[in-house]
């Protein structure tokens, strides 16, 4: 699975032409499975909760980052995203086979998102897997951290 965690001023989300959703500052996430993640285990969808919650990348009073979106309390909107492992290298057309089977990686999205509703969250707002997604975000930093568990 991967992740691009981005902190955000503020950002807004409209769900295949519905009314947008909006949150101040926090962290959008854009949210991923490849094909090699097949159905992740329990302790690995709780630890990328863990880390997007608890991720130090806000400022503390002295400019250093070191401050999470869990203990400021802000808001989180997670994003569903397959292309995050599109194939480049040959060609100028993306390829997305090793992006995860689709109801692997739908389960795999509900599941993060349901851990990540259990932190002391401001707004906890998630796009929908399949779906015609417009996000808007005001990007803080700019602030952008990947994580990827094959890194694991």
């Amino acid at each position: 699975m991967r992740l691009v965690i981005q902190r955000v001023l503020s950002a807004s989300i409209s769900i295949d032409g519905g009314p947008k959703k909006s949150m101040g500052k926090g962290l959008v996430v854009l949210f991923a499975s490849s094909l090699d993640d097949g159905i992740p285990s329990d302790e690995a969808i709780s630890k990328l909760a863990s880390k997007t919650a608890k991720m130090r990348i806000f400022n503390d009073g002295d400019g250093k980052m070191n401050l999470s979106a869990e203990q400021l309390g802000l808001g989180i909107m997670a994003v569903p995203n397959f292309t995050l492992f599109a194939e480049t290298a040959k060609g100028n057309r993306p390829s997305f086979s090793s992006s995860g089977e689709r109801q692997h990686a739908l389960d795999a999205f509900a599941r993060y998102c349901e851990e990540l509703e259990k932190y002391p969250l401001a707004q906890f707002i998630k796009g929908k897997f399949g779906s015609d997604m417009k996000v808007e975000l005001i990007n803080n930093g700019p602030v952008t951290i990947i994580v990827d568990t094959r890194d694991w």
